[in-house]
């Protein structure tokens, strides 16, 4: 077989002009690059980590860090989508976020200005500005049109563009992007070993938006867990009807909570 019948995958040539700029890794665009093939050629709208770990030379969890990376600060969302004939509801990346972002880009250029100046991502581009650069490649790949999430990491794209172009986590003053925190990746991989699988980019997200919409504590969730674990319920529904327990009685530390537990199972 020649290389060439495997097929070409549509890249928008913005993304190989100005992803530094708007502070995205190698490692980040590689991975756009797998979505977006399994999308044209597969026919895959929501791969799983597993099989984007088996074309790539990089860990699992490398991979699940970075898929946050790009959904938390506005480049890639998740879309919740319903098959019209089945009936059945399924996910999938949508990477139009990341084109708004890109045709901004583009225009800053094409002015003679630098990225830094880009406006809030809240104004987005009109939809002829959404269109690539001139000499760009094909920006199709299926992923315009999609109706995007209200989400908490969907909806961090209105929060305003930083130095770099990017939104969270911030940029250091070398011009790179400061990598996530320890700390989270520690808490998925609790949350892992509890479940006994890894955990779905939903799940994921579920957790993130316990962090930082809902501001529990880390140390708070973990105990969320146990005790869900201690009542025979490993589920996020019964979880979060625990979190949200806690928050209705006031109760924001593990010596409350703990407190709370047994005089619940007292009564």
């Amino acid at each position: 077989m020649h290389a060439w019948q495997t097929g070409f995958v549509a890249v928008p040539g913005a993304l190989m002009l100005y992803y530094k700029s708007l502070g995205l890794t190698e490692e980040d665009v590689m991975i756009l690059l797998h979505l977006m093939y399994m999308r044209q050629h597969e026919h895959k709208e929501f791969p799983s980590w597993e099989e984007l770990r088996s074309r790539m030379s990089i860990p699992q969890q490398q991979i699940i860090t970075s898929l946050h990376r790009l959904i938390k600060r506005g480049y890639l969302s998740i879309d919740e989508r319903v098959d019209e004939t089945s009936g059945i509801r399924y996910e999938a990346y949508n990477w139009t976020p990341l084109m708004n972002r890109l045709a901004a880009a583009a225009q800053l250029y094409a002015a003679g200005l630098s990225v830094a100046a880009a406006p809030s991502a809240a104004a987005a581009p009109s939809p002829a500005a959404a269109q690539p650069a001139a000499g760009s490649l094909t920006a199709s790949a299926g992923s315009t049109g999609m109706q995007k999430r209200t989400s908490a990491a969907g909806s961090s794209a209105a929060e305003g563009a930083t130095a770099a172009g990017s939104l969270r986590p911030p940029v250091s003053t070398a011009g790179s992007p400061v990598q996530p925190e320890q700390e989270t990746p520690n808490l998925y991989s609790i949350f892992e070993q509890e479940f006994a699988r890894p955990l779905s980019p939903m799940e994921y997200e579920t957790i993130t938006g316990w962090i930082e919409r809902d501001q529990y504590p880390e140390p708070l969730i973990v105990l969320a867990l146990k005790e869900a674990v201690f009542a025979g319920k490993v589920n996020f529904r019964y979880i979060d009807r625990i979190l949200l327990e806690w928050q209705r009685n006031s109760i924001r530390t593990v010596e409350q909570a703990k407190a709370y537990a047994q005089r619940f199972r007292g009564r």
